[in-house]
């Protein structure tokens, strides 16, 4: 029997929104005859392997662990070097587009620099809600991690062309209204808040009023 190559997908508990969706990738009857996968939270110095993906992990990895694998892989919600740093399609959305690239990179200590193995995008309608994002988000990026799994160990790497911004962590308090323009112009603030952690909100005579929004069934 052919020996199978061993994937790990480092994903962050705080940020696991994608988490769920792996199991698309685990239950894969093709791909479970040419690999070995495993899910792991944390990345120690005696986990090695071929493939490591690091999905929705916000901590910046040394040299020395990533190069316990031959191909550390990190896939960005952007078509780098645009929109670096966190919370790309949120930020994107923010600015008024629609049309959402995704990157998957070769994972470096300099974050979102490293080469590009494959890019893909997809199209929102306008509409979208939080969760409906994430969701297609998610969607999204398994399609790439199927198809770069189903070539491998065929990949190219592409330096990345261009400079980009760098955009912070959002926080909370970004999610702020303002409160003398239409509902229109504040959509894409409400349509990109989590009701649950970080809803929208306003302020008026001191107060605080916090708006979460949903789509009528």
């Amino acid at each position: 029997m052919k020996k199978r190559y061993l994937v790990a997908f480092l994903i962050d508990k705080k940020n696991n929104w994608i988490e769920k969706n792996i199991k698309k990738i685990f239950n894969d009857k093709i791909l479970k005859k040419k690999y070995k996968f495993k899910k792991i939270y944390n990345l120690t110095n005696k986990f090695q392997g071929q493939i490591l993906f690091i999905l929705n992990y916000t901590k910046i990895l040394r040299k020395k662990k990533l190069n316990h694998f031959e191909l550390p892989i990190v896939i960005h919600g952007s078509k780098l070097p645009h929109y670096k740093g966190f919370a790309p399609v949120q930020n994107q959305i923010l600015n008024n587009k629609n049309l959402i690239h995704f990157s998957m990179i070769r994972a470096s200590t300099k974050v979102d620099s490293g080469d590009v193995i494959q890019r893909n995008y997809m199209r929102l309608n306008g509409t979208e809600l939080y969760h409906e994002i994430r969701k297609k988000s998610s969607e999204m990026i398994i399609k790439m991690l199927k198809k770069f799994l189903l070539t491998y160990p065929e990949y190219e790497l592409n330096k990345q062309r261009g400079f980009g911004k760098f955009y912070k962590k959002r926080k909370p308090d970004d999610q702020e209204l303002n409160f003398n323009k239409s509902i229109k112009e504040n959509f894409n603030i409400l349509r990109t808040a989590n009701n649950d952690k970080w809803p929208a909100f306003f302020k008026y005579k001191k107060k605080k009023y916090i708006i979460k929004i949903f789509k009528d069934k």
